[in-house]
């Protein structure tokens, strides 16, 4: 499993793509083997085998534990529009207990996401304000790592309910909190979500600017990303983001 990761982080997709569906062969429906699957098909622009595979892993896991998984939310934006015949209820999932603050923050973002690929944007509407309110309630300071995922849902959530301000602050905190990050996975996560947020507030130039340096970083953005996962596509019609892929598509670390 780590060597196939580590063939997808870096770009590898076909070598990667052959190991995992050996993991699968051993283990069908084991879902963390799914997930990975359908990730390197989604870096990689795979439409078809992303949607196949993230619908075996919605199958498999289920829909209420896929809505309480962050790790999913980018495979929900690419393919939910696809899988309506497994999402259209995610509505009607009850409430979980109460718990932690990401877990809710996690299942009103999947909720959200997968009720605007559907077209049902006023009940999507309804869970980003939800996020919102939560992420601004919040008081404790928590670790660096929990501190950039909850600006990453402010950012995303206060972009989405048309408060382009805070959300382009909060990116601009994100990219500082990387700026201190040792830890280059993490550091490449908050850049990303940066860039994610400047690009649905407006803020094209540097969403690009973070675009480039994601692609040219090993264990970064990929070409195939940019082009399926909706939340760039506010940066397609920009003169830019055509040279950008035109430099680096042909890249080997990008394709």
């Amino acid at each position: 499993m780590e060597l196939a990761n580590m063939h997808g982080m870096t770009r590898n997709f076909e070598r990667s793509v052959l190991l995992w569906d050996r993991l699968v062969a051993l283990a069908p429906h084991e879902p963390g083997t799914l997930f990975w699957v359908a990730r390197t098909h989604m870096r990689a622009g795979h439409t078809e085998r992303g949607t196949e595979t993230t619908a075996e892993l919605i199958e498999s896991a289920g829909v209420e534990a896929i809505m309480t998984n962050f790790l999913v939310m980018e495979l929900l934006r690419a393919f939910a529009d696809r899988l309506e015949h497994l999402l259209s209820d995610v509505d009607a999932i009850p409430d979980p207990e109460p718990g932690s603050q990401e877990w809710r923050h996690f299942r009103h973002v999947n909720r959200a996401v997968v009720l605007e690929r559907l077209g049902r944007w006023q009940a999507a509407a309804g869970y980003y304000e939800r996020l919102y309110t939560s992420c601004k309630a919040s008081s404790v300071r928590p670790a660096p790592a929990v501190r950039g995922m909850r600006l990453r849902w402010l950012g995303y959530s206060a972009a989405k309910t048309s408060r382009e301000h805070e959300a382009a602050d909060a990116a601009r905190r994100l990219e500082e909190l990387a700026s201190t990050n040792a830890d280059q996975l993490q550091r490449l996560d908050m850049i990303r979500w940066a860039a994610e947020i400047y690009a649905l507030s407006g803020h094209d130039s540097r969403a690009l600017d973070l675009v480039a340096e994601l692609l040219a970083a090993p264990a970064g953005l990929c070409v195939g990303e940019l082009t399926l996962d909706p939340v760039w596509e506010p940066l397609h019609a920009h003169p830019r983001f055509a040279d950008i892929l035109r430099e680096h598509g042909s890249h080997p670390l990008c394709r």
